[in-house]
């Protein structure tokens, strides 16, 4: 392999090392806009060129090739113009202040989903920073953000990234990033990545350019890596130093691995398992836990099982499967991905699988796919009222699984997130709207999609924060502040049972280490049905129906003394219970 980073990199005084891989230039040049210049840099074997050249740190520079091309450095850190603009020299070095921070096993225990650009008015790293007390006082870990490498345009959802080294620059650039993860540590909250190794954008990549074994076969996001070609090798070494680059640069405690189950790889050693080799050494190197979260299209176990086991070692799952049984039971929708769901029965498998074990699997409610990817973009709450989401919350939440909650369903948001782009190539536009078309109607949607070029359909789905503060938006907060600390305070490694009685999901969850055992009430729909209770003392710890959460007011009383096998709880329809049983009766 030829050493150094691939990119450039500052070496010493003015001077930076420049290494790109190009097996199909002759010769390879750096040119400097600003003054003219163009230096040489040398064949150094394997495709490779290499030099050292003199500039100034945040200077904009492009590759010649064969003196005749100019493009950017497909390794660029820095693209301040955009995807079409000039490469600008980036040196990572960064005041940081975690010295002592060492990442959070397991991704933390409850994760916030972000997407940068609506999460705040400002839409920049910086706006996110501003908001991390808020966070920290909803109980949540972890926040995870949206990809951040650099896409076309001002707005997208960053799944259409094409300089996987980085950082987009209308969030705020690199420093913003940066300045956005040293806050979250001084918070107390550690951040994940959402990283894309399956595909590249489909505007504005130059790869191409530099060699055809970049990319390989199409996808319907845009040309995938070929991994497996015979410079396979090379491919995979662009996509690991970019992975080690965003955990060393940034000080970020893993990445979620958008759609790993796309990732074309049919090689003698799987790319995720050399992947996670590199993002476990540099974590190694920087005294830091950095876990890694594969998005899967179906359970999969071998994702999370031990190396010693045949497995690839990974942190966890990003699971769907809760997700489309809560989703199908809350709002009837059993069409497109819901097919198969519906029933109960079918939220209970979810609740008690145990391959992967629980605490390897990350679940949610809602999710920027499975909100955005709908016509209209609405959340839970707009398809289903706020009492059955808040009882998707308590499933969520109290289950022994990772909760992953989506920006704003923590205070019942009413904006849509939709599908926005900004492409510039008006064959390309054309393009995206016919495609979101023929992609909702595979989903089951008859609806006319907004218009994803339209800077309106970005705007609308902008939080707007203030609403929080509001009525049942602030009740509906402290809801989910409620759910995140019983979590914490009982918590629990699995389900010892989980049945279904009438209308109601009943999980008797596994004891704390305390001994406590707890039981789980999932009301969904009526008329509501008796659950059962073994004998013992129980305690209401959480009821979704009282008024104080919005709820139309419990009819369950907060002490149920039962002595025989008659003794019952009949909830609220559409209403999510906690119990705790002393054993021992007064």
């Amino acid at each position: 392999m030829i050493p150094g980073r691939l990119g450039a990199v500052r070496a010493s005084g003015g001077d930076w090392d420049f290494l790109v891989w190009a097996p199909r230039a002759r010769t390879l040049s750096v040119h400097f806009p600003s003054d003219g210049r163009t230096v040489a840099i040398e064949p150094a074997g394997d495709g490779h060129f290499a030099g050292r050249v003199e500039a100034e740190r945040s200077e904009r520079y492009r590759f010649r090739i064969d003196g005749r091309l100019d493009r950017a450095d497909p390794a660029s850190r820095w693209q301040p113009e955009g995807v079409f603009g000039p490469s600008a020299l980036f040196d990572p070095a960064f005041p940081w202040s975690d010295a002592g921070w060492r990442g959070v096993p397991r991704c933390g225990d409850a994760v916030l989903e972000i997407h940068v650009g609506t999460f705040t008015a400002e839409g920049t790293f910086d706006g996110v920073a501003a908001r991390l007390s808020e966070i920290v006082q909803l109980g949540v870990g972890t926040i995870e953000l949206m990809p951040v490498s650099q896409f076309p345009g001002e707005r997208n959802w960053g799944y259409d990234g094409v300089f996987p080294f980085a950082c987009q620059h209308s969030y705020g650039g690199p420093r913003g990033l940066q300045r956005l993860v040293d806050a979250a540590h001084a918070a107390g909250l550690s951040v994940l990545l959402d990283f894309v190794a399956n595909h590249f954008g489909p505007e504005g990549c130059v790869l191409a350019d530099y060699g055809p074994a970049y990319a390989a076969s199409p996808t319907p996001w845009g040309p995938a890596p070929d991994f497996d070609g015979p410079a396979g090798a090379s491919v995979r070494r662009f996509f690991l130093e970019s992975a080690v680059a965003w955990v060393r640069d940034f000080h970020l405690d893993g990445l979620r691995l958008d759609a790993a189950f796309a990732i074309p790889d049919s090689g003698p050693r799987p790319f995720l398992d050399e992947l996670a080799d590199a993002v476990s050494e540099q974590g190694r190197q920087s005294g830091r836990t950095v876990a890694l979260v594969a998005e899967t299209d179906g359970a999969n176990p071998r994702l999370v099982r031990p190396r010693s086991g045949g497995g690839l070692g990974l942190d966890s799952e990003w699971d769907d499967g809760l997700h489309h049984a809560l989703h199908a039971s809350l709002t009837g929708e059993t069409t497109g991905v819901y097919a198969g769901f519906g029933s109960l029965d079918r939220v209970v498998r979810e609740l008690c699988r145990v391959d992967p074990p629980p605490r390897r699997r990350v679940v949610f409610a809602q999710n920027h796919d499975q909100v955005g990817n709908r016509a209209a973009g609405e959340r839970l709450t707009e398809l289903a009222g706020f009492d059955r989401a808040r009882v998707a919350a308590a499933a969520v939440i109290l289950s022994p699984m990772i909760p992953l909650l989506f920006m704003g369903e923590e205070w019942g948001c009413g904006a849509p997130f939709l599908f926005f782009t900004d492409f510039r190539d008006g064959k390309r536009i054309e393009a995206v709207r016919e495609g979101r078309r023929r992609d909702l109607a595979a989903l089951g949607s008859r609806e006319e999609p907004p218009d994803p070029e339209s800077l309106d359909t970005f705007l609308r789905s902008k939080l707007d924060g203030g609403k929080a503060r509001l009525g049942r938006q602030r009740k509906m907060r402290e809801f989910y502040r409620d759910l995140l600390r019983i979590r914490l305070e009982i918590p629990s490694s699995g389900f010892e049972s989980c049945r279904v009685f009438g209308s109601s999901v009943v999980a008797v969850r596994d004891p704390d280490s305390a001994g406590t055992e707890s039981l789980l009430i999932l009301q969904i729909g009526e008329p509501a049905g008796a659950v059962p209770l073994r004998a013992g003392n129980w305690t209401k710890v959480l009821d979704s129906a009282e008024t104080r959460w919005g709820g139309p007011g419990s009819a369950v009383e907060t002490r149920i003394a039962a002595r025989g096998p008659g003794a019952a709880i009949r909830p609220v329809p559409d209403s999510a219970l906690l119990f705790v049983r002393d054993v021992e009766l007064d």
